[in-house]
């Protein structure tokens, strides 16, 4: 746990501990863990000293829903049970954190984020991946389908699903790359397209996707057809999100 503090806080690093007495039941849910976090934003670290004390801090979203990445989606999914938001601003990263048990003999990967396995592995050697449920907590509205394979089919193939669902009268959304947009000009065409970033720049892409997701929604997007990314660094965890929305529905190009 010091190496990792050392290396990575403050940051995007979740560490499940073993919970002392000092943590109240009601912040563990009971349990004999707890996850501790020490995040970089500015405002996050001016309140933390305001207060004096180790903030609780839940995600700031009804469960089930996308995370919230402005302070504008939090009062959209809280509004009525809370008494107020301090806004600084977009999530600069637009993922959750990194989370790893250190409580088990071999670090265990339970929620992949902003900081990679291999970047752990750096500092601590082997690390084991558990990974599931933590994950499919936040579910858009839409169904999300994940098309993989080289970049240069993904787009043919998307824009044949288009023509099959908008022939079912579905609401159908794309979340497209920089560098595919312009192959999507021809043929059918979705009713809502988000451009997320670029794939040479995969945290661009990490900052919008749950933006894009919550919009899709509020257009009552039914279909929602994601351009799958190279799983490496910041991009796996962009995928690790994709395939958990999408579950089984993953078509190769």
């Amino acid at each position: 746990a010091t190496l990792l503090m050392k290396r990575f806080w403050p940051g995007p690093l979740t560490l499940v501990l073993p919970r002392s007495h000092l943590v109240p039941d009601i912040v563990t849910a009971g349990q004999d863990t707890v996850g501790i976090r020490m995040p970089s934003h500015p405002v996050a670290q001016a309140l933390i000293k305001v207060a004096q004390v180790p903030l609780a801090a839940p995600s700031a979203n009804i469960s089930g829903r996308p995370s919230p990445t402005t302070g504008k989606h939090v009062l959209k999914d809280l509004a009525g049970r809370i008494d107020a938001v301090i806004d600084a601003g977009p999530a600069p990263l637009g993922l959750e954190s990194t989370v790893i048990d250190l409580t088990s003999p071999v670090p265990t990967v339970l929620r992949l984020g902003a900081i990679s396995p291999e970047e752990l592995e750096m500092v601590l050697g082997k690390v084991e991946l558990a990974l599931g449920a933590r994950e499919r907590r936040y579910l858009p509205r839409g169904q999300v389908y994940v098309v993989t394979g080289p970049v240069s089919k993904i787009p043919e193939k998307i824009k044949e699903l288009i023509g099959q669902f908008r022939a079912q009268g579905k609401r159908v959304a794309v979340l497209a790359t920089q560098e595919t947009v312009p192959l999507y000009l021809e043929g059918p065409q979705p009713h809502h397209m988000e451009i997320l970033g670029s794939r040479e720049e995969p945290r661009s892409i990490a900052a919008q996707l749950f933006q894009a997701l919550r919009r899709c929604d509020s257009l009552q997007m039914e279909v929602i057809l994601a351009e799958g990314i190279e799983s490496r660094g910041i991009g796996r965890a962009i995928m690790s999100r994709l395939l958990n929305f999408a579950g089984s529905r993953v078509i190769e190009a």
